[in-house]
C-alpha cells in the first residue's frame, strides 16, 4: 500500500462553520493515534465564555449562541484562534455513550 493511499484511507478531515460562527477543522490520523484541531471562535463567544457553554440539543442554548455570534469585534471577521494537537488514547466502535441528535434539528 502506498503512503498516499494509506493517508487517504486512515486520516479523516472534518471541517465546518457552525451556525454560531465557530470554525472547526479536525484531522484524525488513526495509524499514528493523533488528532489535530483548529478552532476559531467569534468575538462574542470568546468574550462571554459563560454564555457560550451549553448543549447543542437545547434550542435555548442555540438561540443564545446565535446572538453571541453577532457581537461585533474590532475588525470584520476577527476571530480568536486555537490550534491544538493530542494523542488518541482510546478508539470506540460505534457511538459509545453519546446521546442521539434529533435529525429534524435546524443544524442539519
Amino acid at each position: 500500500m502506498s503512503k498516499k493511499y494509506a493517508l487517504m484511507k486512515y486520516s479523516k478531515l472534518v471541517g465546518y462553520v457552525e451556525e454560531t460562527d465557530t470554525v472547526v477543522s479536525l484531522i484524525v490520523d488513526l495509524p499514528r493515534m493523533h488528532v489535530t484541531t483548529f478552532m476559531a471562535f467569534s468575538n462574542g463567544h470568546w468574550s462571554q465564555p459563560e454564555q457560550a457553554h451549553g448543549n447543542k440539543r437545547s434550542q435555548k442554548d442555540i438561540e443564545r449562541w446565535r446572538e453571541l455570534a453577532k457581537v461585533k469585534a474590532g475588525l470584520p471577521g476577527q476571530r480568536h484562534v486555537i490550534p491544538e494537537q493530542a494523542t488518541i488514547d482510546l478508539v470506540i466502535d460505534g457511538q459509545g455513550d453519546l446521546e442521539d441528535i434529533d435529525e429534524q434539528s435546524p443544524t442539519f
